[in-house]
């Protein structure tokens, strides 16, 4: 009677960088990632890492990544990690990324909000989106609430098979994750639920966005 007690929520974001045309040539790789590291003094969470990758010129063909780490391996992915030189943008720390098909996380913008278009003259803004399923039932409250240490960067690679790549600047911000809004009966809670972003120059020519919401 009431599909909104049951219907499952997303934990949704996107990355996205924007760049002048023509600075990525077509077919080139913009592969993006963030590594989330809770800091809690007790009880934390292992890091992980999301990795996304686009082609420039076909722009939704995205492939995701999940990296599983301990507390020593949260850079495992900054771009001077033994993990990542040498690698291509699929290769790289493959002792650590999961399966495809064990990956809890969806691609796409299906339950996520568009990033917004670039509104710079002859510019692209190219986004990756990553949502997890959280079902209403049976959740664990121990999911949510964590605060984290976030790593953003980016790097370009000339094809899938490149080895070689252009860094983009890691950066790091904070991120209080919260909680999805809950249900009381057949009525909706007006919790707000977790809403970040972060704007930041990663180039100069390059502007990343990071937003992260239930």
């Amino acid at each position: 009677m009431y599909p909104q007690l049951t219907a499952d929520d997303f934990w949704w974001f996107y990355l996205a960088l924007e760049s002048y045309n023509g600075l990525f040539e077509d077919t080139k790789i913009v592969y993006q990632w963030i590594t989330f590291t809770d800091t809690a003094t007790s009880g934390a969470e292992e890091p992980f890492t999301l990795g996304c990758k686009v082609t420039v010129g076909t722009e939704t063909d995205y492939e995701i990544q999940y990296f599983s780490q301990n507390s020593t391996q949260g850079q495992l992915l900054f771009p001077n990690s033994t993990d990542v030189i040498g690698q291509t943008w699929s290769t790289q720390a493959a002792d650590y990324m999961e399966e495809s098909g064990d990956i809890l996380w969806e691609a796409g913008s299906t339950y996520a909000t568009d990033a917004p278009a670039s509104t710079k003259y002859n510019s692209t803004n190219r986004a990756c989106y990553f949502a997890k399923r959280l079902q209403k039932l049976g959740r664990n409250p121990n999911d949510f609430n964590h605060n984290y240490s976030v790593d953003i960067g980016a790097r370009i690679y000339d094809n899938s098979t490149a080895t070689t790549f252009t860094e983009i600047s890691t950066q790091t911000e904070t991120l209080a994750q919260g909680e999805p809004a809950s249900y009381v009966v057949a009525e909706v809670a007006v919790e707000t639920g977790a809403i970040s972003s972060f704007i930041y120059s990663m180039a100069a020519a390059v502007t990343a966005l990071f937003v992260l919401s239930f």
